[in-house]
């Protein structure tokens, strides 16, 4: 029930039904209410569940500290997000982006583009998916790490990460990071010559740069687009 709620995107019904509970946690539902907890950045409540996990004997799943790491780094915990990623012997996909993912949304692209150089070198056998490089190009997205992100872009598009193809939301997150920094033509280059269909939110997000930096022709040519794409 108490994952039920929380798919359904009811987290405080799912921590309200976890505080009246009178058995015993499962693995199905301490991940539920972690999730719960991570969504309306309850920290106290995340705690008490890892504290529970750890006296339980349950630490081993790897499956549990992903989401108490996601759930830490939702509650602005960047360090003890880390400090249990380090700790995880045997990192998974999800480990890896969770962690990236974080510091994408913190904006510390630095510490992204560190870990997931990690990831990329490190031989486990886990390779970045879409996501992973999505994370990556949203963390230079919002530090104007250009050089950074073409990279990234570059080798996504040259097939480096085996079995990543390149989506719509990629050439969106390069969109806004050349946009951001002012580099309207090469933005509006790079949706012209896209091999797959552009859409409102790669033409949405040119906009919002032009608006930014005052390019009203340019702001002209995205409104075009996007009524083409949208004329109602």
């Amino acid at each position: 029930m108490i994952s039920g709620y929380t798919q359904a995107r009811r987290p405080r019904d799912a921590l309200e039904l976890f505080r009246t509970m009178p058995v015993a946690l499962d693995k199905v539902t301490m991940i539920g209410v972690i999730s719960a907890c991570a969504a309306l950045e309850d920290l106290e409540t995340g705690e008490r569940v890892h504290c529970y996990i750890e006296e339980h004997g349950f630490w081993w799943m790897v499956s549990l500290r992903n989401v108490l790491v996601d759930m830490y780094s939702k509650c602005g915990c960047l360090h003890k997000a880390h400090q249990l990623f380090d700790e995880t012997t045997t990192k998974s996909l999800i480990s890896w982006n969770s962690m990236i993912s974080a510091y994408a949304a913190h904006g510390d692209a630095n510490s992204a583009t560190t870990l997931f150089n990690q990831m990329v070198e490190c031989g486990e056998g886990v390779r970045p998916d879409g996501a992973t490089v999505l994370s990556m190009l949203s963390a230079c997205a919002r530090k104007g790490q250009v050089q950074e992100g073409r990279r990234v872009f570059e080798a996504l598009r040259r097939g480096d990460y085996a079995g990543v193809e390149t989506g719509v939301e990629h050439y969106g997150c390069m969109v806004d990071l050349l946009g951001g920094a002012g580099l309207l033509e090469e933005a509006y280059r790079l949706i012209e010559t896209m091999p797959i269909p552009s859409n409102d939110m790669v033409w949405g997000a040119l906009l919002g740069a032009c608006r930014i930096h005052g390019d009203v022709e340019m702001g002209e040519r995205a409104v075009k687009k996007l009524l083409e794409l949208k004329p109602n």
